[in-house]
């Protein structure tokens, strides 16, 4: 991989934050900035996602998604097919945010354009109390 610095490290804000998912039926989804993989290193993509569930049961969680036009999105699942890991459940009190740092799936680095989503599930959001942000993370890549 040889050697980086700190000036090879990009990050773009993909979901600003403090979004709020529409008060609709799940799955209602924040969907962050598209991506040009050929400015990404490969390996090195992550999402630093801060999410808060407020409303009792609602659960968040990320996936990526890719294209070749920039237009037309297809999940992109991980290599055993598994759903993604929720990363935070509303409760019936109040509940904090949670953060953290998802990668990528390796299949992304083989499209031009991703991006993440977050999603909901199981109840309907609030419409101001759910609410998610994230911020890519990757390296410039070195040729």
């Amino acid at each position: 991989m040889g050697k980086y610095n700190n000036s090879d490290i990009e990050t773009l804000t993909a979901i600003t934050a403090s979004s709020a998912f529409t008060a609709e039926a799940a799955p209602t989804y924040l969907t962050g900035a598209t991506l040009n993989m050929t400015k990404v290193e490969s390996g090195t993509l992550s999402a630093h996602c801060t999410v808060d569930a407020e409303t009792n049961t609602i659960t968040i969680a990320h996936q990526w998604e890719v294209s070749n036009d920039g237009t037309t999105f297809v999940v992109c699942a991980p290599a055993n097919n598994a759903a993604t890991v929720v990363l935070a459940t509303g409760t019936s009190g109040s509940d904090a945010a949670v953060s953290k740092v998802v990668d990528a799936n390796p299949a992304v680095y083989g499209y031009k354009y991703a991006r993440l989503q977050l999603v909901t599930g199981v109840a309907s959001a609030s419409g101001t109390t759910d609410i998610g942000g994230a911020v890519y993370h990757w390296r410039k890549p070195r040729f």
